[in-house]
């Protein structure tokens, strides 16, 4: 694993409502070149509510992106551009059903850093809630 610093930003537009809730935050972690493609890893910290949750990103090569939560807040988010995939999503207050549509996705990952971008419909147990983008970008460290 090698050290790195990621660069995080998102939105999510409610409902189709002009209110947007959008946040950016920098923090370090680790990447791992595999066979399939790469790892990234880090913790969450107090300004995403989740301190305590270990997030790990996974890029493949065949063109799917998964976000891996586990700690205090437990989820796997499966994105593959132009497909609903279903998980669950666990919190302190409850677990809840989530699906997400990625409209679109990107990777750009080399040896002097990288990019991820997702746009992504979002549904808890059912009802779209928001459409969300989320820009992830990193350099070595």
């Amino acid at each position: 694993m090698e050290p790195i610093l990621i660069k995080i930003s998102g939105s999510q537009n409610f409902n189709g409502e002009e209110q947007e809730n959008s946040v950016e935050l920098t923090s370090e972690g680790f990447i791992e070149h595999t066979k399939d493609g790469v790892e990234i890893t880090y913790e969450e910290s107090e300004l995403t509510g989740m301190k305590g949750t270990t997030t790990k990103i996974t890029v493949e090569r065949a063109g799917i992106i998964t976000l891996n939560r586990s700690g205090t807040t437990n989820s796997c988010l499966v994105f593959e551009e132009g497909k609903k995939n279903l998980s669950y999503y666990e919190t302190a207050e409850g677990a809840f059903s989530v699906s997400v549509y990625a409209n679109y996705l990107e990777a750009d990952i080399n040896r002097m850093g990288g990019t991820i971008e997702l746009d992504y419909t979002l549904e808890v147990d059912g009802a779209v809630v928001g459409e969300n983008e989320l820009s992830i970008s990193f350099t070595y460290a």
